[in-house]
């Protein structure tokens, strides 16, 4: 599964080189077509690097999968604001496209990574922390703030 999985990742980036060449003046239907195309085949490989993020247990392995899989998040992220903005719609009709690869609606929605709810379980765990300290009333002490990369803003 990991070796299709980078044959397809080498596979879309080439498409994307190719792409460049699409231009929306010109031919507006194959440009959406085009971007149609990417934004559903980067969900694929989302949906595969999760499956072999789960299920692989080297460390060094894990965190390039990891990386990969944040990319691949990012990428898709890309690909829908363009097709956002070029647009002009936050709905966009995918039925040819999926037609044409011969996929259900279900194969191209987004789950949520179940790494993000592992790494949820170790934020809210140091949230805790954090709150119990703040909020012991004898701690003469004051507790200092600051934000890392783990803790989010909000």
């Amino acid at each position: 599964m990991w070796v299709r999985t980078q044959y397809n990742l080498n596979d879309i980036l080439e498409l994307e080189s190719a792409g460049t060449t699409v231009d929306i003046t010109k031919d507006a239907a194959a440009f959406f077509r085009y971007l149609n195309n990417l934004y559903i085949k980067y969900i694929r490989i989302f949906r595969k690097l999760e499956i072999i993020q789960d299920q692989i247990t080297h460390p060094q392995k894990w965190k390039v999968v990891d990386m990969l899989l944040e990319g691949v998040m990012g990428r898709i992220l890309e690909v829908r604001k363009e097709m956002v903005d070029k647009g002009l719609s936050e709905f966009h009709f995918m039925d040819d496209v999926i037609q044409d690869l011969k996929l259900t609606p279900n194969n191209v929605e987004i789950p949520i990574p179940k790494y993000f709810s592992r790494n949820a379980e170790k934020l809210r765990e140091k949230r805790r922390i954090f709150f119990t300290k703040l909020l012991e009333p004898e701690s003469k002490t004051p507790v200092s703030f600051t934000l890392s990369p783990d803790f989010p803003n909000s």
